[in-house]
């Protein structure tokens, strides 16, 4: 909702904005009351409400942390992903893990495949290029067939 705003006031002057910007702030917020009158908010809505009307500031600031991390860290992986497809990196396995501020990638490629090694760590250096001032990165392992090394536990695979 609020993205079509924006695009929808690209255009306007400052102050148009500001009172688009303004109303559609409002506007949602009007809703988070209906569906919490009518509890029909989601737990994580209940929860910032709740931090906001207690004045829990800490509170409020590690929820907008937490959401923070999880768009970051999910725009990343988008990005990761596009980049390694773009570059035609091929590989037999791939897997991640996430933590606070990163991405851990184990890509298994094919016996000497010295192209997509180069594009995977290209891949992963404009993706730390475009994260890094928001202080997020990705760290990849690569390792080929001929290693045998599985896949550590803590990591989940998306792709083979």
């Amino acid at each position: 909702m609020v993205n079509e705003q924006l695009k929808s006031i690209a255009g306007s002057t400052d102050a148009e904005k500001m009172d688009t910007w303004f109303n559609g702030l409002i506007s949602s917020i009007e809703m988070d009351k209906f569906l919490m009158t009518e509890d029909l908010a989601s737990d994580e809505t209940k929860a910032f409400y709740k931090a906001v009307m207690s004045d829990n500031v800490e509170d409020v600031l590690r929820q907008t942390r937490v959401a923070s991390t999880m768009y970051f860290i999910e725009k990343m992986i988008i990005d990761f992903l596009s980049e390694i497809k773009k570059r035609g990196v091929e590989y037999n396995n791939l897997a991640l893990d996430m933590g606070n501020s990163k991405i851990l990638a184990w890509i298994e490629l094919k016996n000497d495949d010295e192209k997509s090694e180069d594009n995977l760590i290209m891949a992963e250096a404009k993706v730390n290029a475009k994260y890094h001032d928001e202080g997020f990165h990705i760290s990849t392992t690569i390792v080929e067939e001929l290693d045998q090394i599985t896949v550590p536990e803590h990591y989940h695979v998306i792709g083979q």
